[in-house]
């Protein structure tokens, strides 16, 4: 087994993090979480919080889903993203 551990933050707002179609956290924490060597995920957030205010996002384990995310959330005080990896 592989672990994944994400972190997040937001200065003035929450994050919600989506692991496939399983939410996998909703505070501003550390999140880990075993994988499965040889499938592939889709790892995706919906942030919601103060306009201009910053938030991050950081993959830091297994090495080939590595991700760091640092942005200031927009005018409508909603943001969503994701990326796709494979173990």
């Amino acid at each position: 087994m592989e672990r994944l551990i994400v972190s997040t933050f937001s200065e003035e707002g929450s994050i919600t993090i989506y692991l496939d179609d399983l939410q996998i956290s909703k505070q501003r924490d550390q999140t880990e979480i075993n994988l499965v060597p040889g499938s592939e995920y889709l790892l995706h957030w919906f942030i919601k919080g103060k306009p201009k205010s910053v938030f991050s996002i950081t993959v830091s384990s297994p090495r080939s889903a590595e991700y760091n995310l640092t942005k200031r959330i927009g005018h409508g005080g909603k943001e969503i993203g994701g990326y796709h990896f494979k173990l």
